[in-house]
């Protein structure tokens, strides 16, 4: 049976997940994200009834500005004035693993600041396009180790809205799995190549 949670969520509750379950711990923090439009019912599988309880997430809202090239696939935001950016390391499966996130601006300042880094951000300044975007999120953590967060969000993009599930976590076979059980082998897309596709780049 569904039992509704939030916006356009819905949870098949009858058959929860096994938590508990180990995995080796990465250094590489892996992200498996999915979006759906304003239109959609979206339902996630093995959530039990615990889950349905707003409470227990932490909420959150951001107004961000996403900086995209058309020529580059680089997560680059700005976020409460800083110019955020968040290296990938490696990508398999739909499935991203980034490095912890830099601010270019900062960082370009430093005597040794890396010649990459301050090229990116001349060419962020010279070829980047802006797209605002109001986000809503409600995270939880899931009982797994190493960590797993499941995150929750509405977006408003361009007077449009669409709704976001994201798992995250430094174990990529337990991310991978989680995905395929939640969401019953839908693909997952991340955020720069979902911007992309508003802004035809």
């Amino acid at each position: 049976m569904n039992k509704r949670f939030i916006w356009n969520f819905e949870f098949e509750t009858s058959h929860p997940l096994s938590q508990g379950i180990e995995g080796e711990k990465e250094h590489i923090r892996w992200e498996s994200r999915f979006f759906w439009p304003e239109t959609s019912i979206i339902k996630l599988q093995g959530l039990n009834e615990r889950f349905l309880n707003i409470s227990d997430y932490k909420i959150k809202q951001h107004s961000d500005t996403y900086i995209l090239l058309a020529d580059h696939h680089y997560n680059i935001k700005w976020r409460r004035g800083a110019l955020l950016y968040k290296p990938l390391l490696e990508q398999k499966d739909h499935i991203y693993g980034f490095d912890k996130k830099i601010d270019l601006d900062e960082s370009a300042k430093e005597v040794q600041a890396e010649n990459e880094r301050i090229k990116l951000l001349r060419l962020v300044q010279k070829e980047g396009r802006r797209l605002d975007v109001e986000k809503e999120t409600l995270t939880c953590k899931l009982r797994f180790e190493p960590g797993i967060k499941l995150e929750f969000a509405r977006l408003s993009i361009k007077n449009h809205i669409y709704f976001s599930v994201c798992l995250s976590g430094r174990c990529f076979p337990l991310i991978q799995s989680l995905g395929k059980r939640l969401l019953n082998e839908q693909k997952s897309c991340d955020y720069v190549s979902f911007l992309k596709q508003m802004m035809d780049l």
